[in-house]
């Protein structure tokens, strides 16, 4: 039995003993939760590490895929700057198509790679002057563009090098684009043992514009047929053999170009004029196109049977050998028949347009012609009038003058043909411009030619047959001497034939021009050239040109592409 101090005592003891069992095992359990966390730490040191390292190798990956492009970007702009440039008298290659891809599907097509004819026959100006390639091939095909310097330090035993090459140029004509196809690549070592870090592929789709580099280069005779005699040209301008590219392989190899060869397939005898021919080709066998008619019908009015713009066209027929009255009856004994007729395109009848302001006739045999302006596309003076031509027939001697001005200045006149069969023929006699005059009382006298436009009087046609022949039986105007003072006159299916010596201001530009007796060609005009009279009368697009060019790259409005792998 214990006393009251000895329970308390052992009370205590348990106490004590109890507390520190409880205090060892706390203790164990920190050394678990510290060995745990340290653990952790560990880890996660690990993985940062780690993540570091993978980051890193990632951003070097990268930067060698950016070195790359840049490369590619760079050697596109050197590409561009040498077929753009004027020294390298390069340009004829932008109309080329080159493939330098390492295995080619079929036979590649390396058009920059020929020379002498094989180079002729596949320019659309195959006598250009061409240099072959020597300091522009390495430029063209491939370069460096580190040279030789290390452009990253990254602990590499090679220097980090950038370079490029020409994989493929695509020329596309009947858009005008060109297609590049760029490699760039990031390199460490030289030659065969150089390690390829990275890669990219540059696609770039660029417009061509071709320019003429002045007026002399502009074409002011131009014909897929020509007999041309003693022509010759007074002033800019050169003569235009159109050529398709099976005639134009033909061309190249029976002449070389030869300057002598070429005229005497034309029938030149001037050495001067001979020195201006210049023959262009299409890129397909597909004739080469002459520049459209729109030129003009999109600036001009149309002449009609009233006022309306809903109202027929009016078609004219104007003879002065005429031996009948517009309405098919004979004239009153003595008398001629009418010099002109009209009707609206939609009817069949005729009816005369003659008075004593238009028509001046001497003992019964009409002498003067003249259309005012007044007369012709009535209410609208504000812009040149087209009127439509069945026929125009001169032949004996009678003088046709036109009117080409107005009271607020110039009003130049069309004369189209209606049908693929129309003519103009000036056998005997003068179709000429007038100078505006207040009066229209009475028929007007020809302007000077020396003080004409000839741009303010054209004679257009686009029907016709394309034969090359001057029995061609589409549209055609004939005409000699000086029965054709100064027009300006476009008819690509059509001929133009000139009967005997004439002298002419203006542009010939025709399917076939059979001029074996030679036609003496003015193109200087009052206050400029002619083709400076042509632009500003008739604002054709920038993007016109007809002669001999050359072509330049610009950039479309695509998108660069870029590929890496």
């Amino acid at each position: 039995k214990f006393s009251h101090g000895e329970l308390h005592l052992m009370r205590s003891l348990l106490r004590h003993l109890i507390k520190r069992r409880h205090g060892n095992r706390d203790s164990g359990v920190a050394v678990a939760v510290a060995l745990m966390t340290g653990f952790m730490l560990l880890v996660a040191t690990s993985g940062l590490v780690a993540k570091q390292m993978m980051s890193r190798r990632a951003s070097a990956s990268e930067s060698y895929k950016q070195l790359a492009e840049l490369a590619a970007g760079n050697g596109m702009n050197r590409i561009l700057a040498a077929l753009n440039d004027d020294a390298a008298n390069i340009s004829h290659l932008w109309k080329l198509s080159q493939n330098e891809e390492y295995t080619p599907v079929g036979q590649p097509l390396q058009q920059w790679d020929l020379s002498g004819n094989a180079l002729r026959m596949s320019m659309t100006q195959p006598c250009a002057q061409t240099n072959g390639l020597g300091p522009e091939r390495d430029v063209l095909f491939s370069g460096d563009l580190s040279n030789g310097k290390n452009l990253r330090d990254d602990g590499r035993k090679d220097s980090v090098q950038i370079s490029y090459r020409l994989r493929s140029y695509n020329y596309s004509a009947g858009d005008s684009k060109a297609t590049f196809a760029v490699e760039g690549y990031a390199t460490a070592g030289q030659g065969d043992s150089a390690k390829v870090l990275g890669r990219s592929l540059l696609t770039r789709v660029l417009a061509l514009k071709d320019l003429h580099n002045n007026d002399n280069d502009w074409g002011v005779i131009a014909g897929r047929s020509m007999q041309l005699g003693p022509s010759r040209i007074d002033g800019d301008g050169r003569i235009l053999w159109m050529l398709n590219q099976s005639q134009a392989e033909n061309v190249v190899r029976q002449t070389a170009c030869n300057t002598g060869q070429l005229a005497n397939q034309l029938g030149i005898s001037s050495s001067n004029t001979a020195a201006r021919l210049w023959p262009l080709s299409s890129t397909t066998d597909a004739d080469l196109e002459f520049p459209s008619a729109g030129i003009f019908d999109q600036k001009t009015s149309i002449d009609r049977v009233n006022t309306s713009s809903s109202s027929d066209r009016r078609i004219w027929s104007i003879d002065d050998s005429r031996t009948t009255m517009c309405n098919g009856t004979r004239p009153s004994r003595g008398a001629s028949g009418d010099a002109i007729c009209v009707r609206g395109e939609s009817q069949g009848r005729w009816s005369a347009l003659e008075s004593a302001s238009t028509v001046r006739r001497f003992r019964g045999r009409v002498r003067q012609i003249t259309l005012h302006s007044d007369d012709i596309c009535r209410g609208d003076s504000s812009k040149p009038c087209t009127i439509w031509i069945e026929k125009i027939n001169l032949s004996r001697g009678a003088q046709l003058s036109i009117e080409t001005g107005s009271q607020n200045g110039a009003r130049p006149v069309v004369l189209r043909m209606l049908r693929p069969q129309e003519s103009i023929t000036l056998t005997n006699g003068t179709l000429c411009q007038a100078s505006y005059s207040r009066s229209s009382a009475r028929p007007l006298p020809c302007q000077n030619p020396t003080q004409s436009t000839a741009t303010n009087l054209v004679i257009l046609g686009t029907g016709g047959s394309k034969s090359n022949s001057c029995s061609n039986p589409g549209q055609h105007l004939s005409f000699g001497g000086n029965a054709l003072p100064s027009a300006f006159v476009l008819l690509p299916q059509g001929t133009v034939s000139v009967q005997r010596a004439a002298a002419m201001n203006g542009a010939i530009w025709a399917h076939n021009i059979c001029a074996s007796a030679g036609v003496a060609l003015t193109t200087r005009q009052p206050g400029g050239s002619l083709i400076e009279s042509f632009k500003e009368t008739w604002q054709p697009d920038d993007s016109l040109t007809f002669g001999r060019t050359i072509t330049k790259g610009v950039r479309g409005t695509g998108l660069d592409m870029f590929v890496r792998w």
